[in-house]
């Protein structure tokens, strides 16, 4: 159902804390009028929840900060096609989570062929967010921690983007069971069915590495 609509000449835009009384639908109303007041308050509202989700597929913080920021621009040039029936944020997070499945991939891909030791260079490395800041205090302990990390990624990669999307949401941003079936518009059961299928995928990856073989 779309979001019913006022001739602009009809409507008086608030003015400075009036936005604050305004709700989320009313918001996107303005914003699909063009208003871009009222999509940031939108942007605001949601860009914490967009970045952790971001920073879970691609771990450096300026790759997740370009995919938020890329998934907004997007969002505000395709406002108007929002029909409603959902809330704002479920509605981004499929646009937010089609750039950053791209950006994935675009990744896999460039490590692949640049190799192992150049995926490295630079910057903070994906393993050093994965492993949450290594010490260095002992370093054959961090040699392992890394080579976990990126053992860990690797197989995330590997996942079916169901699957990788489903542990990010679950492990990295901690949504519950509800909270993960309205995001994604399926049943309870199937969320935990999914899940349950993603952490065996990802273990069995890792079964060999854990178990030294």
């Amino acid at each position: 159902m779309n979001i019913s609509k006022t001739q602009p000449s009809e409507r008086v835009k608030p003015q400075g804390s009036g936005y604050n009384e305004l709700t989320e639908a009313e918001l996107i109303e303005r914003a699909q009028d063009g208003d871009q007041e009222a999509f940031r308050r939108l942007v605001v509202a949601t860009q914490e929840k967009a970045y952790s989700v971001a920073l879970g597929y691609c771990k450096n913080p300026e790759d997740a900060m370009d995919r938020v920021q890329e998934a907004y621009v997007k969002a505000f040039r395709s406002i108007t096609r929002f029909q409603g029936g959902s809330t704002f944020y479920t509605w981004f997070y499929r646009i937010l989570m089609n750039g950053c499945i791209d950006f994935s991939r675009r990744e896999a891909k460039r490590k692949r062929d640049v190799g192992f030791d150049e995926g490295l260079e630079g910057g903070e490395s994906a393993v050093e967010t994965t492993t949450g800041g290594l010490s260095n205090s002992n370093p054959a302990r961090n040699l392992a921690n890394q080579e976990l990390g990126e053992k860990i990624q690797n197989a995330m990669e590997k996942l079916s983007d169901a699957h990788r999307e489903i542990l990010v949401l679950r492990e990295i941003q901690g949504l519950s069971y509800e909270e993960l079936a309205d995001l994604l518009g399926i049943a309870r059961g199937t969320v935990m069915s999914r899940l349950h299928h993603a952490r065996e995928k990802l273990k069995r990856s890792l079964e060999g590495y854990v178990h030294g073989e």
